[in-house]
């Protein structure tokens, strides 16, 4: 497992990163072959875990530039 690179998501600058769903990483960790973090990573908009943005009402998901 390492650390998320992924620098413009909102979730991975607060406490708000869900746990991965299929390895079973902690918030903020990514496992290596795992296709859900590394959608989560590299994807825009894709949330692993259970939290989607359908599923965040009354959350502004913002893009760091």
């Amino acid at each position: 497992m390492t650390n998320c690179q992924q620098k413009k998501c909102i979730f991975n600058q607060i406490e708000g990163c869900p746990f991965c769903l299929e390895c079973q990483s902690e918030p903020n960790k990514v496992e290596e072959n795992c296709v859900s973090c590394h959608n989560c990573q590299y994807d825009e908009g894709f949330i692993r875990g259970s939290r989607r943005k359908e599923e965040l009402p009354n959350v502004e998901i913002k893009v760091f530039q």
